[in-house]
């Protein structure tokens, strides 16, 4: 699908305009967590705290420490760090790919998500064959396109919970969608729905991923498990393709609730959406189980 033929869908349409209301707060969204309830969208990111705890980031500049549930201001200034980082170690003439992979692991450090398996291991392997400037060049003129098809043709593509923040952090107006900015914005497709009372269409059913860790678990991260099911962002290279899918999907319609009717909410950029969209989605169980929801 390409991004015109998204965003001009009728229902894509309506669910813009209902998102955009909630942003500039002429909407309520009452979103119900276990610390109260968000009467808006911007409650949900004053709240905004992030690592639960203690975090040293090993950056290739030296290590930056971040102290427990840091505030959005501190948790930027890391970000803006490490994304001007990785941007110049990708664009040098001559890649140092130990730098790229330092990089890289500091963000995936940053996101809680860096282990010896998994992305970790994956990267330490691109290093060492000198493969992660190229894969990182393809991958990001992939996901920077206007349509679905350059990430279809990526037949080595990694997408998942720790890359979408590596990738967020290399390209601009790109939202990180783990399980969290994925179950809040499937939970504003779900509410909007039942304001619209319709079904929710196929093309805005977004998918949603279970937590990390068995505690997590017993958090609901999706609205309604049958309409917005749980996928694997791991294995064969489809999963990774339907996740990068849905990441882009949630670039665009974030981006244009922003820009709704030409006028930017100016309060609002990608990166403080995204925000407010993890602290809703840390877990939906009192949002989804309350008894009546204010459409």
């Amino acid at each position: 699908m390409r991004k015109e033929q998204f965003l001009s869908h009728p229902e894509t349409k309506k669910f813009v305009q209902y998102f955009a209301a909630a942003l500039d707060g002429s909407r309520r969204i009452d979103f119900r967590h276990s610390g109260g309830s968000d009467a808006r969208i911007s409650d949900a990111l004053f709240r905004y705290a992030w690592p639960h705890r203690r975090a040293t980031i090993h950056a290739p500049t030296g290590d930056r420490d971040l102290p427990a549930w840091s505030g959005l201001e501190a948790n930027n200034l890391i970000l803006q760090e490490l994304s001007s980082g990785i941007r110049r170690a990708l664009t040098r003439r001559i890649v140092q790919h130990t730098e790229l992979n330092d990089w890289s692991r500091a963000i995936l450090q940053w996101g809680g998500v860096l282990t010896g398996r998994g992305n970790g291991r994956w990267l330490e392997s691109m290093s060492r064959r000198r493969g992660l400037a190229d894969y990182f060049r393809r991958a990001t003129n992939a996901l920077k396109r206007d349509d679905e098809l350059g990430i279809s043709a990526l037949r080595d593509l990694r997408s998942n919970a720790g890359m979408t923040k590596v990738y967020s952090l290399l390209l601009d107006d790109f939202v990180i969608y783990d399980s969290r900015v994925a179950a809040a914005l499937a939970w504003l497709v779900y509410r909007w729905a039942q304001h619209e009372r319709v079904d929710v269409p196929e093309h805005l059913r977004f998918v949603c991923m279970k937590g990390r860790t068995t505690k997590t678990r017993m958090k609901l991260r999706s609205p309604d498990k049958e309409v917005f099911p749980f996928v694997v962002a791991s294995g064969p290279v489809e999963n990774h393709v339907r996740h990068a899918r849905w990441n882009l999907r949630a670039n665009w319609i974030i981006q244009a609730a922003i820009n709704h009717r030409g006028r930017s909410i100016s309060v609002w950029d990608s990166r403080k959406v995204e925000a407010a969209l993890f602290m809703m989605g840390e877990d939906l169980s009192l949002a989804v189980n309350q008894e009546s929801i204010r459409c």
